[in-house]
């Protein structure tokens, strides 16, 4: 990141060169930070990750969605449980089973026979068995007990149309877009015949689905809380600002200040301002904002001063 800031300056001084008058110049100063961050924000969103992560996250958050009318005919619903190494996305138990369901995203069309869809289809099998040995009042049930479903999202190319009907795939129900998503929960609505659990049955599974979930929550209390995404934002907020009001100072400042000498002392000074921050935890991310504005703005001057000279 650094890095790439500092060829952002670079590349700025070296167009500054070529650039005469104050708007114009501040023109190509606000563009550079304006590509500069933007451009390292997005870096390190396809880096580290993010953004498929962020995407699968509000994948989940539309079946959940889908899946919330069912609690007023019956069903009860959880998120994201946990029972071995990885988390169970949606369960819903009621009188006729318990569902256990699987969210996936993708930017590309999903095909039903590709290795990631089988690989998808394991996982929640495997979350089912898991489900189904958990709880006597499941374990000794009927096969239909739990039957585990598989949500895909995405797939944007308009030329490839998405099934409007639930698919069965090795005993998963595969639910591709929002058409199949509703169709699938008004058959759920709509399904009669024997149930499944007795309301006994069912009260029993939910008692143990929340008691998990009142324990993995107190076990997360004992933990060190991860910085939400709120206050990742304020600070990343916080440190965009702090190196343009550096920035700023160091303008306004070498207005004020003629002699050379002096300019350097100001730099100086402004520097050794971000330098006791970063001493600070909570202000050390802000103080590097602070400090790449100095040096950005140090490097302007530069650039000022040798253009001047020639």
């Amino acid at each position: 990141m650094l890095s790439g800031v500092g060829l952002g300056a670079g590349g700025t001084a070296a167009v500054l060169l070529f650039v005469h008058g104050s708007f114009a110049r501040g023109m190509v100063v606000g563009a550079a930070f304006v590509l500069v961050f933007g451009g390292l924000a997005v870096l390190v969103m396809q880096l580290t990750g993010t953004a498929p992560l962020g995407m699968g996250a509000q994948a989940e958050v539309w079946t959940a969605s889908e899946l919330r009318p069912l609690r007023r005919h019956g069903w009860r619903m959880a998120n994201h449980l946990l029972l071995r190494f990885g988390d169970i996305d949606h369960l819903l138990v009621g009188r006729h089973g318990v569902l256990v369901i699987e969210t996936k995203w993708s930017a590309d069309t999903w095909s039903l026979d590709s290795d990631r869809v089988g690989k998808a289809l394991q996982q929640v099998k495997r979350n089912a068995h898991d489900i189904r040995i958990w709880r006597p009042e499941l374990r000794h049930g009927s096969p239909e007990v739990v039957r585990p479903v598989l949500f895909l999202w995405g797939g944007t190319r308009s030329d490839v149309p998405k099934p409007d009907h639930v698919e069965t795939i090795n005993g998963v129900d595969v639910i591709y877009g929002l058409t199949a998503a509703r169709q699938w929960r008004e058959a759920l609505i709509q399904r009669s015949g024997t149930p499944e659990l007795s309301d006994e049955q069912v009260t029993a599974v939910w008692d143990a689905v929340t008691t998990n979930a009142h324990h993995l929550d107190q076990r997360e209390q004992r933990e060190t809380a991860p910085p939400s995404v709120a206050s990742i934002f304020m600070l990343g907020l916080g440190t965009v600002f702090a190196a343009i009001l550096s920035v700023l100072a160091c303008l306004y400042s070498m207005e004020a200040i003629t002699p050379g000498w002096a300019r350097v002392i100001l730099f100086a000074a402004f520097t050794a301002v971000g330098l006791l921050a970063r001493r600070w935890t909570p202000t050390r991310t802000i103080a590097l904002g602070w400090l790449t504005g100095t040096g950005f703005t140090a490097v302007l001057a530069l650039a000022a001063l040798l253009t001047g000279r020639a």
